[in-house]
């Protein structure tokens, strides 16, 4: 073998063999008192369901109200927000429930809240548009 044909298999075979015995050894457990995903028992994930499906009809709801609102954008997506705040605190009191820590909770709340700006700022702003360019709307 030349040296670098040797120093090509030590280069490849030493992340293959350490992946396969990961692999071997099967998951590496979490250290006691740490919370993991798959730990929320189905009662908590079907509560965290029907709140985000209650929270998606409420912003929808209250999006169709107030599509036509002469307010700023940023005014009329912020006011549909507050609305529909409730949903989301259910969220949380579930997470907490199963002792998720909170900055993870918060991170998913926070995600949440910003894809729904998103999307009724988009509309929003859209609509706003579409009455500028046809003042007779």
């Amino acid at each position: 073998m030349t040296p670098y044909s040797e120093a090509m298999t030590t280069k490849f075979l030493a992340p293959i063999t350490f992946l396969g015995l990961a692999a071997a050894l099967g998951p590496v457990h979490a250290e006691e008192g740490n919370w993991e995903p798959s730990t929320l028992s189905q009662a908590t994930q079907d509560r965290v369901h029907a709140a985000l499906s209650a929270y998606q009809r409420c912003v929808d709801g209250e999006t169709r109200a107030h599509l036509n609102d002469r307010a700023d954008s940023r005014r009329v997506t912020e006011a549909i927000l507050r609305a529909c705040e409730d949903p989301l605190t259910a969220i949380k009191t579930a997470f907490d429930a199963e002792h998720v820590p909170a900055a993870l909770s918060e991170r998913y709340l926070r995600s949440k809240r910003s894809l729904a700006a998103q999307q009724i700022l988009r509309l929003v702003m859209a609509n706003q548009a579409v009455r500028a360019a046809d003042p007779q709307r």
